[in-house]
């Protein structure tokens, strides 16, 4: 009984710390996109006028 609640405990940790680092990729992906689209916006601003 004991030992099965401890299995569940870590595996959720495990799977939350999975979910953790799932989003802060996607976080970073976001991030760098957001550069990206700044950076795009202001080399379309140079080249319109």
């Amino acid at each position: 009984e004991n030992h099965y609640q401890v299995a569940i405990y870590i595996y959720s940790d495990q799977k939350s710390k999975i979910e953790y680092i799932k989003l802060k990729e996607i976080f970073k992906e976001i991030r760098k996109f957001q550069e990206y689209l700044k950076l795009s916006i202001e080399k379309l601003g140079e080249g319109v006028y």
